[in-house]
């Protein structure tokens, strides 16, 4: 009898966790479908590879726009992640504060997800020097997608291996 007691105060509690679970479903399913679609306007400004070129030709334009002097562009190694890629560029250039600052306005309003990180200004002669790295990102295409999860498993095989 005991036995069945408790059994029936379990039953119970979990009826009412699912009596409260199924009142919120109609707006956890809202939730979710705007969640989703934010999700979706935040992948539709990751480019994909064919776009690349011309975001890179982006920053720079920004740049040679505003009449900075580059001395360094280079875009380094790409680093895949489960849902994006992530390409880092280390710039280097010289001229004015206000358009160092111009600059970096103008990277923030590209349609596309440039961040901007390891800042450094320092002062020349007649100007100054900015030295960063801004990051790229974009999203995977499948085969992309199959080398990274491979790789994942690959790397957790290797984990599993080592004393």
């Amino acid at each position: 009898i005991e036995q069945g007691r408790t059994q029936e105060e379990k039953l119970r509690t979990a009826f009412r966790e699912k009596i409260q679970q199924s009142q919120n479903l109609e707006l956890l399913r809202s939730q979710k479908v705007r969640v989703m679609g934010e999700v979706a306007k935040l992948e539709r400004q990751l480019p994909g590879k064919a776009e690349m070129d011309a975001m890179l030709s982006e920053i720079n334009q920004a740049g040679v726009s505003r009449g900075l002097q580059f001395e360094l562009f280079t875009p380094g190694q790409v680093r895949l992640t489960e849902h994006y890629a992530e390409l880092p560029i280390d710039i280097r250039m010289s001229g004015g504060y206000h358009a160092l600052a111009g600059f970096v306005s103008d990277i923030a309003n590209l349609p596309r997800i440039v961040t901007v990180d390891h800042l450094m200004i320092t002062r020349q002669k007649e100007s100054l020097a900015f030295q960063a790295v801004a990051h790229t990102y974009r999203y995977l295409d499948a085969a992309e997608r199959q080398q990274f999860l491979a790789q994942q498993s690959e790397a957790s095989k290797q984990k599993g291996r080592s004393p």
